[in-house]
């Protein structure tokens, strides 16, 4: 019995959709609940609502992502 008759390719393809979707619906539910709109007491007047703030995260997350992308080896 070879492993394709244990791991079908329909079932890759089911359980990737299913954990993108799910994760995705989650991911928005967080994101985008009350808590974090403009004019939430968690946001003004806070870390979060300075513009240095931003660019602080995006260059940090810039640099992260550049770093894992060139120490991927394809050799």
């Amino acid at each position: 019995m070879s492993s394709r008759n244990l791991f079908p390719n329909l079932v890759i393809y089911f359980s990737s959709a299913h954990y993108h979707v799910l994760s995705g619906l989650f991911l928005a539910f967080d994101v985008y609940r009350p808590k974090f709109s403009v004019d939430s007491p968690y946001i003004i007047d806070t870390y979060r609502n300075h513009k240095d703030f931003l660019y602080v995260a995006a260059g940090l997350w810039a640099v992260c992502r550049s770093v894992q992308i060139t120490s991927i080896s394809y050799g």
